[in-house]
């Protein structure tokens, strides 16, 4: 464990700083999503993330483990790992331990929560009380592999169409 209370996870060659529980947002200082009639969110690419709203995006899940943190009402269970698509890897918290994941699924996320950590500026999805979680029948999850490629896969570029269509 380095000085800052974090260590480094390794995943496919990527190097995620991974923060101790005290470092995650209190779900209960987060901003609510709009209480107005819901109007659906706009659903984004892991790349296109905009810190401090909640947004809408399908990924896989790429590591998962389950920690304990401590908060005001004692110990309790999340999820935290890392989820990506083809354009870039996020880490997550989940505070929806009643909902299982798994790990190299694809998942829709609606209502997500996008928290900036301002040491870094770097992002951590946060999936809260708020957010509907949707198991996502994928035939080909390499769709859902972050790279560098020179060209896209048809499947990458058909899911990538079907996006585009529905914004």
């Amino acid at each position: 464990m380095s000085a800052n209370n974090s260590t480094d996870i390794i995943v496919k060659g990527s190097i995620f700083l991974e923060r101790e529980e005290d470092d995650y947002p209190d779900p209960t200082t987060l901003p609510s999503p709009t209480q107005e009639p819901r109007i659906k969110e706009e659903e984004v690419i892991l790349s296109e993330l905009v810190p401090g709203k909640y947004v809408s995006t399908t990924a896989r899940v790429v590591f998962l483990r389950a920690i304990e943190k401590q908060d005001s009402l004692g110990t309790k269970m999340i999820f935290s790992g890392i989820l990506e698509d083809s354009t870039f890897r996020v880490p997550f918290v989940s505070h929806r331990i009643s909902y299982p994941l798994i790990r190299n699924c694809v998942y829709k996320f609606q209502s997500a929560y996008v928290h900036e950590f301002p040491s870094d500026r770097s992002f951590l999805l946060v999936i809260t009380e708020y957010t509907k979680i949707n198991p996502k029948d994928i035939e080909d999850f390499r769709v859902f592999i972050c790279g560098m490629r020179l060209r896209s896969s048809p499947a990458e570029r058909e899911y990538k169409e079907k996006i585009r269509a529905k914004n």
